[in-house]
């Protein structure tokens, strides 16, 4: 049966057995009281107040008190009327009547701890004055309850008064003392002064004194309880969020529907989403919201937001956020916050028209809030997509204009300034805001900040300007590798095209001479470069060597190994250039240098004709990485070359015939690619003729020759072809007429000699041996070398060990 079933039944029972009911029950008259001594009418008030009865139990103590003012029980029956009016905070009636008995039985036994249980009342009045009279006269009881109980209090009231430091001591002198069931006030001390450490920020203190009140088995449960949620709190304050994480779900288990369980589930959602668990901070507001359906918490709602907004969730986002800003019952900040988050979440979502619209309302609301920075870059972001590009400029400009501190924004900002300013044309305001960037603390890699300068001055053919932001590159920032590289080359490049070399030889070797200079790998490689570009390659070798022979790593050892490879190239030593270009060759893709086509297309020729086809793979499809479509189209066209004379006759069908799509769709090309359709066509009609696929290898050859104008290495190739298929046919008078074609109005070093070859082969056929002599010797002439491999083969020995005509019998 529970407490509230049970209780009037008990008092049913204790008034019928104390009390008989006078005549006449039930009918409307007064009723009387039973005649009983004081005794048994205080036994029975006592018995109301110890069941909590406080009403029922004042009423008699006051009938007491009025009929028995003087008997010797009265000093009793009076405290026990304090009890009941304490119990039912009557503060008032509870102060008059401590004063009554003060008043009457100022030695009484119960009189100390009546003092200080009005010091408490004075002290809940703020009369801190008169509630310090009261427990100073306690401090020296020697109760040691009632004493402990007035040293607390009396640090209540310093502490309300402003005397921290006198709080704290007075606090000590109980705090310090082992916890037990009888001074039920040291764990409180202990308490009261781990929050005040905690709130001062002195969080040692303050974990110490929680942890050892979650460690205490003598103290009330609500206590603990709070002492694991201020915990938690404590390790929060201090980004220590897993441990503050622990605390909260021990505080949980424990007191599942305690007084700070609503907040401990809420504090952990939070702590969960600082450190990033997105997923898991946003699952705990879900469960916060379902056991709490009826209230509406901005906290929970934000973090639930901010742990979408951080899981790249922009949509689902938006709800709470625009919850929050639009409740009425949310503090400004948080509604501000909301707004910002709002913002943030329709530029990701590209929805870019709605978040300029939503930036323009929050400026609006709070031209001076502190997030303008960052609502302004949002829209500015917002109108770069749209390429709104002069809008985006003057808004990247407020944003710059606008923040305050270190912004998080502030490099990202400047250079979107830059770019837009670049969008519409502007290059030199541009190059002014990447060089005030570089000498700005804020800014991160000023050396790339001039390096950008330098560039858009050189692309505005500004050339002195470029060559000024792209020395101070060199003289400023020797550590910058990436950049100081970058400017070296371009520096090279200007100095080159303005034929300055001694100028820049004179600034690279000044700086090599001074002392302390770093970067002495980058100098003497600019060095190199510069006799590169004048074609002092004995020179260029000489410095590009020192590079390799210095310490220094990275980029600038590469770059040095591509311009020796070209340096020994251009000095016939091809071996030499092929065993450093090797290295090269080596590195991964991603950290090969960005080197000259036409070097790679050189030293593709050597390697295939060398016969290392697999060598010369790897280069054509290092080409393809270019972005320039003529080199990547022409690199194409010479990896098809490697792939048929590698019999890899597939995948050079599928490479020709995916290009002649692409080319036929792009329409004619220009300069070198005039023809490129043509020269295309000729290859797949090799890939072809290989193949055995005669008919469709003659389709080929013919659409190449069709072209007025055509190439003539296309040329050559589709009379050849078009002489093998024919050959292969039989219709050898045919085939005579396109090899001949091929040598004499063609001059390809790799068809033209085939085809001279095979109509030396057609004209013995068909009984013409002087012809065939003719062109045998033709072919001596114009390629030795490949008549050198040609010379004991059995048709040409066939031709020159025969007799001559009119010599011998």
């Amino acid at each position: 049966m529970s407490a509230w079933v049970r209780r009037p039944i008990l008092l049913t029972l204790v008034l019928l057995g104390m009390f008989c009911l006078p005549a006449g029950y039930g009918q409307e008259q007064a009723l009387q009281r039973e005649s009983h001594t004081p005794e048994q009418r205080l036994r029975f008030a006592e018995g109301l107040l110890a069941r909590q009865f406080y009403d029922m139990a004042e009423g008699e103590l006051r009938y007491f008190m009025d009929h028995h003012g003087d008997h010797e029980k009265a000093p009793v029956a009076l405290f026990r009327l304090i009890q009941c009016l304490r119990a039912q905070n009557k503060s008032a009636e509870t102060m008059s009547a401590i004063n009554q008995f003060q008043a009457r039985w100022a030695d009484h036994d119960l009189a100390p701890k009546l003092f200080l249980w009005k010091g408490e009342l004075l002290l809940q009045n703020a009369k801190y004055q008169q509630a310090e009279a009261c427990f100073r006269g306690l401090m020296l009881s020697a109760d040691t309850q009632i004493q402990e109980a007035a040293v607390y209090f009396m640090a209540q009231s310093y502490a309300r008064t402003d005397r921290a430091e006198l709080a704290i001591k007075t606090y000590g002198r109980i705090a310090v003392k082992e916890f037990d069931q009888v001074h039920l006030y040291r764990p409180y001390a202990v308490f009261a002064i781990a929050l005040a450490a905690q709130q001062a920020g002195d969080y040692a203190d303050g974990e110490a004194g929680f942890l050892r009140l979650k460690n205490a088995s003598q103290i009330p449960a609500s206590l603990r309880e709070e002492s694991i949620f201020r915990l938690g709190e404590n390790y929060f304050a201090q980004g220590k969020h897993q441990k503050a994480i622990e605390q909260y779900e021990l505080l949980l288990v424990e007191y599942p529907k305690g007084f700070f369980s609503c907040d401990a589930r809420k504090r952990r959602a939070w702590a969960y989403l600082q450190e990033k668990e997105y997923g898991r901070a946003e699952a705990l507001t879900r469960d916060w919201q379902a056991r709490y359906p009826d209230c509406f918490d901005y906290e929970v709602e934000y973090i639930r937001g901010a742990a979408l907004l951080g899981g790249g969730f922009w949509e689902k986002a938006l709800d709470p956020f625009r919850k929050l800003a639009t409740s009425a019952d949310v503090p400004d900040g948080y509604r501000q916050l909301a707004r910002t988050h709002e913002i943030y979440c329709l530029l990701r979502l590209s929805r870019h028209e709605d978040a300029v619209e939503a930036a323009g309302r929050f400026v609006a609301d709070y031209p001076k809030h502190g997030s303008l920075a960052d609502v302004r870059y949002f829209a500015a972001e917002s109108l770069y997509q749209l390429q709104r590009y002069e809008a985006a400029a003057a808004e990247y400009r407020r944003a710059l204009g606008s923040f305050v501190g270190d912004w998080r924004h502030f490099t990202d900002a400047s250079l979107r300034l830059a770019e837009a300013l670049e969008r519409q044309g502007k290059g030199e305001e541009a190059s002014q805001v990447y060089r005030e960037l570089a000498v700005n603390p804020r800014a991160e890699n000023p050396a790339y900040m001039l390096l950008q300068a330098g560039k858009l001055e050189r692309d505005a053919g500004r050339r002195a300007a470029a060559v000024a932001d792209f020395e101070r590159v060199l003289q400023e920032f020797p550590q910058a590798a990436d950049e100081c590289r970058a400017a070296t080359i371009h520096l090279g490049e200007l100095y080159a095209a303005g034929e300055d070399y001694a100028k820049a030889e004179r600034l690279v070797e000044q700086l090599l001479l001074k002392k302390g200079q770093t970067g002495r790998g980058r100098l003497l490689f600019f060095l190199g470069y510069l006799h590169f570009k004048q074609k002092h390659y004995e020179l260029a070798e000489r410095y590009l060597r020192q590079v390799l022979e210095t310490a220094e790593v990275g980029p600038v050892r590469t770059d040095a190994k591509f311009f020796l490879t070209g340096a020994l190239l251009e000095q016939k030593r091809e071996d030499e250039a092929m065993a450093v270009f090797a290295d090269l060759l080596a590195l991964a893709v991603d950290e090969r240098p960005k080197l000259s086509a036409s070097l790679l297309f050189r030293l593709e020729q050597l390697y295939s004709l060398r016969g290392r086809y697999q060598v010369s793979e790897s280069i054509c499809r290092w080409i393809l990485q270019w972005s320039d479509p003529d080199i990547v189209y022409r690199g194409s066209l010479r990896l098809a070359q490697i792939l048929i004379a590698m019999h890899r006759l597939t995948e050079a069908r599928d490479l020709l015939e995916a290009l002649f799509v692409r080319c036929e769709e792009a329409g004619p090309g220009q300069g070198e690619m005039a023809f490129s359709l043509e020269e295309i066509s000729s290859l797949l009609g090799e890939v072809f003729l290989h193949s055995g696929a005669n008919d469709r290898a003659v389709s080929a050859f013919e659409r190449t020759l069709a072209r007025p104008g055509v190439g003539m290495e296309y040329a050559v190739r589709a009379r050849w072809g078009l002489a093998q298929v024919l050959a292969r046919e039989g219709r050898h008078r045919q085939a005579l007429h396109y090899a001949v074609n091929a040598f004499v109005l063609g001059n390809d070093p790799v068809y033209t000699p085939q085809a001279m070859y095979m109509a030396i082969d057609l004209l013995v056929k068909q009984a013409r041996s002087e012809e065939a002599k003719t062109t045998w010797k033709e072919l001596q002439v114009r390629y030795p070398s490949y008549a050198e491999q040609k010379r004991n083969d059995s048709l040409i020995r066939s031709l020159t060990d025969a007799p001559q005509e009119g010599v011998g019998g």
